[in-house]
């Protein structure tokens, strides 16, 4: 299978979005051409997109728009290609809108109609989809072009298939314009259920923006990051609890893990780096912590610039539960993660082997190097003041030179988290004698000597 991915722009590439692309021309099956195009006319850039796609057979019978601020994974990519070669000849994938005080879905389902996002569902049928990433097959256009006329625009001659028009009293942009002109030809448009996009603004805008975290919402609307998603945390934990879906729901929705956490911490009152380690070695209370904030949306887009890391060797530096290096796994990175044995260690390796992820475990950083990236969410403000220029320089040392550490931490005390130390400037103050600089909030790169 041979396929055309556009890109049409209007403002510079997100870095994301780049290294998206890379991993995506670098697949054989399908082969991808990838083409560039700017213009302050979205509407413009794409017909001319699609008309030169129409007038080179040789690119291929599917075309996959990509806009400049969408992430994705070469998977997603092929899995589009995959749906317009099997018969749903304009086929999407669901992303939020980045504008306005709450995301909305960036398509248009049929009245009424509910989609249940999860890894073994099939394409629907919608009204609308947007042209942020949409495959669409050759003789859609071929068809379209019978009846539109050839244009002039500047040097070039292209076919209108995306001029926005007046519908039905709506004034339609120039991707549902598309979809309504496919659908008056008597083609039809879907949505893959399969694929979660994010939408790069002054954030991350994922799927998971457009809820609540509250967990009895989770089941039935399944979105995912990876191949983990967040019906997975939940019944990895029946499985690995043995109760079912429902038990499990019913605990994360009735106990505050963050609450038992502060009450077990404020009770032993570990004072000394070895209470604190041996603290979270036997803890039994922090994997309904992490599972209840690995299933909010604000877990989610703190997660998410690390999809834009474009090295290949990561460490998950005090992973948890395992969701992030599951993600990352899954996203053809070769993870380590590194947690002190506990309660919440058992259960990551529970869900790596369940998910047959090849997943490195370690207990530390020692003897690690030539990493190209040490993420640490939520874990930095955990570490003993004693122990920060000791980890620090393993954490440097691990590191290639260019390598990169990408750290997002909540650092300070507060009823909430009394285990949380107030450590950030002291962070900063040892990666920069250690050659780690500071390049951006929460972002160092280690510099060659």
């Amino acid at each position: 299978m041979k396929a055309y991915l556009s890109t049409c722009l209007r403002r510079e590439l997100d870095a994301g979005t780049a290294y998206s692309i890379s991993q995506t021309l670098a697949l054989t099956e399908p082969k991808f051409t990838w083409g560039i195009n700017y213009d302050a006319l979205i509407d413009r850039v794409r017909s001319q997109q699609a008309t030169f796609f129409l007038d080179n057979p040789s690119l291929g019978d599917v075309l996959l728009f990509v806009d400049h601020d969408i992430l994705f994974t070469a998977r997603d990519a092929a899995q589009i290609v995959k749906d317009v070669y099997n018969g749903y000849d304009v086929c999407g994938a669901m992303y939020v809108t980045r504008s306005g005080t709450v995301p909305h879905p960036a398509v248009r389902l049929k009245p009424g109609q509910r989609v249940v996002f999860k890894p073994d569902a099939e394409p629907v049928e919608i009204v609308y989809a947007s042209t942020g990433f949409m495959g669409i097959h050759r003789k859609v256009f071929e068809k379209l072009a019978q009846s539109l006329p050839v244009l002039r625009s500047g040097v070039d001659e292209i076919i209108p298939f995306f001029m926005p028009f007046a519908y039905q009293g709506e004034y339609l942009s120039e991707d549902w314009a598309f979809c309504q002109r496919a659908r008056d030809a008597g083609f039809k448009i879907y949505l893959d259920p399969r694929i979660k996009l994010a939408h790069m603004g002054d954030r991350a805008y994922v799927l998971e923006d457009l809820q609540l975290s509250a967990t009895d919402q989770i089941v039935t609307f399944t979105v995912r990051e990876g191949q983990i998603d967040r019906t997975e945390i939940i019944s990895d934990l029946a499985a690995y609890w043995n109760k079912t879906i429902e038990e499990v729901k019913n605990i994360l929705n009735t106990v505050s893990g963050k609450q038992l956490l502060a009450r077990e911490w404020n009770e032993k009152n570990p004072q000394t780096p070895e209470e604190v380690e041996n603290f979270y070695r036997a803890t039994k209370n922090y994997i309904y912590d992490l599972a209840q904030f690995n299933l909010s949306p604000g877990y989610w887009w703190r997660i998410y610039p690390v999809r834009q890391l474009a090295g290949k060797r990561i460490v998950d530096f005090g992973g948890g539960i395992g969701t992030l290096s599951l993600a990352l796994a899954e996203a053809n990175r070769e993870v380590t993660y590194v947690e002190l044995p506990s309660e919440h260690r058992r259960f990551a390796e529970f869900r790596f082997k369940r998910h047959r992820a090849n997943i490195r475990v370690v207990d530390s950083l020692d003897g690690l190097t030539n990493q190209d990236a040490i993420v640490a969410i939520d874990t930095l403000e955990h570490i003993h003041p004693s122990r920060i220029e000791a980890i620090a320089r393993k954490m440097c040392e691990a590191l290639r030179n260019g390598g990169v550490i990408l750290e997002v931490s909540d650092f300070g005390y507060s009823d909430e988290h009394p285990m949380h130390y107030d450590t950030r400037s002291l962070w900063e103050k040892i990666f920069k004698e250690l050659g780690c600089i500071k390049i951006s909030e929460g972002r160092y790169e280690k510099k060659g000597g």
